[in-house]
């Protein structure tokens, strides 16, 4: 049996997040309506080079939303992950209600792209995909042999807060 272990990042109200610092950066809103949208708990922020509200879902593994980061092809993102057989529907459908709490798009056109990246991602000699539509980039890298998967699905439509 293989065991996948799948992050999802997006470059797309039960716990209070920490204190943000002075200049307002829009994260903890973004991070509110995520954990609305997904019934998420936010764990913690960290803030230094990255910025980051992580929660906790218990369909995910880890849950976090970049929000700044200083390579702008890390973020911002919504990262999900899972280790298992197979990331089963809920996977996917969590990460992509997360990823269009953060967008204007429909969690089932997210969840379709995600799907085929990852499928296509684990057919492919590389072990990487890449998903493109007039508004969203998915990202897929596995590794048969351990079982990891990442995906990282990102839109032109989303900025850094």
């Amino acid at each position: 049996m293989r065991r996948w272990i799948a992050a999802l990042a997006l470059l797309p109200a039960t716990a209070p997040l920490p204190p943000a610092p002075a200049r307002a950066d829009g994260c903890g809103d973004v991070g509110r309506r995520i954990a609305e949208a997904t019934g998420a708990t936010i764990v913690r922020r960290t803030v230094g080079s990255d910025v980051y509200v992580h929660f906790s879902h218990p369909d995910a593994l880890d849950f976090a939303l970049q929000c700044r980061s200083p390579n702008p092809r890390k973020g911002p993102g919504v990262f999900v992950s899972y280790a298992g057989a197979a990331p089963p529907p809920a996977y996917f459908a969590l990460a992509a209600t997360a990823a269009a709490a953060t967008l204007d798009l429909k969690p089932p056109v997210i969840r379709a792209a995600a799907q085929r990246c990852a499928a296509a991602a684990r057919r492919d000699p590389e072990e990487s995909a890449t998903v493109e539509t007039k508004v969203l980039r998915v990202e897929c890298t596995v590794n048969k042999a351990s079982g990891s998967a990442t995906l990282m699905i990102a839109s032109a439509l989303m900025r850094p807060f």
